[in-house]
């Protein structure tokens, strides 16, 4: 049996994993929102969208996914860091 080798690598820590989550639901709820409005008005064009819930599950993707997409570019920047500090110390 192999023993595992330790590795310099730093482990990702809470504040990653929260990151990468959120940015995951966010794209996952707006993806679905997307769906859902374009098969409701695919399979009924006469209902009526200017309501409060269709505008607001319509906006989702546009707020969405750009707070995901600065969400991980933010996850990016912290792991840079995190393997730089790591190859300085070791």
């Amino acid at each position: 049996m192999s023993t595992p080798t330790p590795t310099n690598e730093p482990q990702p820590g809470p504040i990653d994993r929260l990151l990468s989550y959120v940015a995951l639901g966010l794209v996952a709820v707006s993806i679905i929102s997307m769906f859902v409005v374009l098969i409701a008005r695919w399979l009924n064009p006469a209902t009526d969208f200017d309501a409060f819930g269709w505008q607001f599950a319509a906006n989702i993707p546009v707020f969405g996914l750009p707070i995901a997409f600065v969400l991980i570019i933010i996850l990016l920047i912290l792991n840079f860091v995190r393997k730089s500090r790591a190859r300085r110390e070791g």
